[in-house]
């Protein structure tokens, strides 16, 4: 039953138009909160967190609690592949003078390629607990923020490239 209530309300994010509250956000500070909130369990699995960044102005238009449930989730997928610990990085770059780049990079042991190309489909996942659809609704919001997402994988990681607008309206 609680699995079944999980899948739903994951389903029910998907199903329900959200009242989503696009505001100016300075894109530094929303990553710098995302990693305070996922340290914890970083340390407990032995992984290390770095920002690289040279631009902390950077502003995007966006709902701001829906970009950090993205960012969230492809940390804590980030950890959950380097059991033994590891190190993620999350690199932020301009695309331009219009777009952004933001990189998630893993140390893990990476994603086989049969694998690879089924993430985000509905309800497939290789997680025990899983529900097969946090990838799926994290694409989505990104694509709701007129963006995209994109995965790579090898043998010494994974990396996760968001794109999203740049805000350049004072």
């Amino acid at each position: 039953m609680d699995r079944i209530e999980l899948i739903l309300s994951e389903l029910l994010i998907l199903a329900k138009p959200q009242d989503l509250k696009f505001e100016r956000e300075n894109l530094s500070s929303l990553i710098e909160e995302v990693k305070t909130l996922i340290d914890t369990q970083a340390i407990m699995n032995n992984v290390q967190i770095y920002i690289l960044n040279e631009y902390q102005d950077l502003v995007v238009k966006c709902d701001r609690n829906q970009l950090k449930q993205v960012f969230i989730n492809f940390l804590k997928n980030a950890i959950e592949a380097m059991p033994e610990g590891g190190i993620v990085t999350i690199e932020i770059k301009k695309l331009g003078t219009n777009k952004l780049k933001i990189f998630f990079k893993d140390t893990g042991i990476g994603i086989p390629q049969s694998i690879l190309k089924r993430i985000g489909e509905p309800f497939f996942t290789t997680k025990e607990n899983g529900t097969g659809l946090g990838i799926m609704i994290s694409k989505q919001i990104i694509e709701n923020h007129n963006g995209t997402v994109h995965f790579w994988s090898d043998k010494k990681g994974t990396m996760i490239e968001v794109i999203l607008p740049i805000d350049n309206k004072q």
